[in-house]
């Protein structure tokens, strides 16, 4: 269950992108949210170092993280908020082990400063650095006038055991959106893939199974869901992994990619952590990535 909402902010607009997400999230799971704010002293070079005082920086953060709980309070939230010193990527990673969260919720990009966080640098750092689920919000989207809603979430899906361990977390998220899932595979052309693999006969007869087995894969995937109460589609694609993805959330108007970080590679199969990376990069859309444990290897 999501009980805990961690929300990294540094005091920009940028920053705060994620608050009206993050809100809903909580109204629709009960959650709590703790909003974050790290202090530090950047390292400089020469002439550019300078020293900031941290005392009265961690004032002015715990004054203007107060503000924005009290502001979220009167929206019927329950909220924490909370001022540390250090990094601000080891920061929020130590302080989602420490709460614990169950899901880290922040803008991908913020400015940066004597106290102000690289917040796109910030985001990659946690998702390389944390086992927390992310949930990750373009700092440039367009302010909402109305609750955002997570109606249709894409599924990237490889087949791959730690591609279908992310589903618990991401099918707990659409339950409390009551958002329909679409379950997505990109099957990369076998010839480009693999350099002198390029007899067309073969290839020909090589992607047909592979989308016949993708196509089996994702249809037994879709009824377990849907005995789980979920509405669930599926698509099956042939093209470069990342692309695919994209068009696809945008072609099916979906309003979240929801994906795992890790997953086996191979014929038919993604390096997935690449893939999360990428997207998140380049997909205007709010993406939840999620790293599941590994699964434990037969003695």
């Amino acid at each position: 269950m999501i009980q805990t909402i961690l929300v990294p902010l540094d005091g920009s607009p940028e920053s705060e992108a994620v608050l009206p997400v993050a809100s809903e999230v909580a109204h629709r799971t009960g959650s709590t949210l703790v909003l974050l704010t790290s202090v530090y002293q950047p390292g400089g070079w020469g002439e550019f170092q300078f020293t900031v005082d941290l005392e009265k920086e961690a004032r002015l953060a715990q004054q203007y993280i107060d503000t924005r709980k009290v502001e979220l309070e009167r929206d019927g939230l329950i909220v924490e908020a909370q001022t540390v010193s250090g990094p601000p990527a080891q920061a929020v990673i130590d302080y989602a082990v420490a709460r614990p969260a169950d899901l880290v919720a922040m803008s991908t990009h913020g400015r940066s400063g004597a106290t102000r966080w690289a917040l796109g640098s910030v985001a990659d750092q946690v998702l390389h650095g944390s086992h927390t689920p992310l949930l990750l919000v373009r700092s440039h989207r367009p302010a909402a006038t109305v609750p955002p809603a997570f109606r249709k979430i894409l599924v990237p899906y490889d087949g791959s055991e730690l591609s279908e361990a992310a589903l618990p977390f991401i099918q707990e998220f659409a339950k409390a959106f009551g958002a329909s899932l679409v379950l997505f595979h990109a099957l990369f052309p076998p010839a480009s893939a693999y350099p002198g693999f390029e007899a067309p006969i073969a290839s020909d007869r090589l992607w047909r199974d592979l989308r016949e087995i993708a196509e089996k894969q994702l249809a037994e995937l879709s009824e377990k869901l849907g005995k789980a109460g979920l509405q669930v589609t599926t698509a099956v694609t042939f093209g470069p992994t990342v692309d695919e993805i994209i068009q696809a959330a945008t072609a099916g108007q979906a309003d979240l990619i929801a994906m795992s970080t890790h997953g086996r590679s191979g014929v038919g199969r993604w390096i997935m952590g690449s893939v999360a990376d990428a997207v998140v990069r380049r997909s205007e859309l709010p993406v939840l990535i999620v790293r599941p444990e590994q699964p434990a290897k037969p003695d």
